[in-house]
């Protein structure tokens, strides 16, 4: 029995060891990330980004857990504004976020903290203005706990993190577009009041390339012609400059 108990002792002692041996070794920390071009101008996009209570009409957390609840502390948009939520246990467990860095239409960092968990997480978006589109670079990042290490590794911590950052950038891009179109079709009508409607068709036509960009829509006392994506991106930036 005691040679049993011996041996017993004496490999789970090799087993310790290894595991901490595989923790030296192991990646002390991660970091990764994803971009996606979007159809909309980065005031939009930031606008959806810096306001965590907006973070609910994108999120992929907030898909892929209905049961989850949010609730908002501090002034919305500005730096420590925070956001906790509680929801199903084997989904989204239960944290909280925290703004941290706001630049205006540019980047927003964040750190990210769940209950019970020594691992704190950091992350943010990069906004790059384009001609006609914006490109958003979601980061993410952490320290891995020393002890930690083995399990993110043979977890795959990172892969386990790239779907959701890749599916909220999908309905980021959704949602922006949307916000995109409402705004460009309130601008079309300040435009179409301020020169009437044959005015407003013939800027319309002077700044077409391609017919076949507008769409119709017939309401009583508005233009007929309603353009969508390039073409009305240039009369809007016409009448700014």
């Amino acid at each position: 029995m005691k040679s049993w108990g011996l041996r017993i002792l004496k490999g789970l002692g090799l087993a310790v060891v290894g595991y901490l041996v595989f923790a030296f070794f192991a990646p002390s920390s991660y970091y990764i990330e994803r971009s996606k071009k979007i159809g909309a101008s980065p005031e939009i996009i930031y606008e959806q980004l810096a306001s965590f209570e907006n973070w609910e009409n994108w999120s992929p957390w907030q898909e892929k857990d209905i049961s989850r609840i949010n609730t908002y502390q501090g002034e919305s948009g500005k730096v420590g504004a925070k956001a906790f939520w509680k929801g199903d246990s084997k989904i989204s467990g239960s944290g909280n976020m925290e703004m941290i860095q706001l630049i205006q239409n540019s980047t927003v960092s964040y750190e990210l903290n769940f209950d019970g968990r020594e691992m704190n997480f950091r992350g943010g978006f990069e906004i790059i203005r384009g001609e006609f589109t914006s490109e958003v670079i979601w980061h993410d990042g952490a320290d891995i706990p020393f002890l930690f290490r083995p399990i993110a590794v043979l977890s795959d911590l990172e892969s386990q993190i790239i779907p959701s950052l890749e599916r909220g950038l999908e309905r980021l891009d959704s949602v922006a577009e949307s916000k995109q179109r409402e705004y460009e079709l309130e601008q079309a009508e300040i435009t179409s009041q301020s020169y009437g409607n044959e005015g407003f068709e013939s800027l319309l036509t002077n700044q077409m390339s391609a017919p076949n960009k507008l769409k119709t829509r017939n309401d009583a006392g508005s233009c007929k012609t309603w353009p969508y994506d390039l073409a009305l991106r240039k009369i809007v930036a016409t009448i700014k400059d």
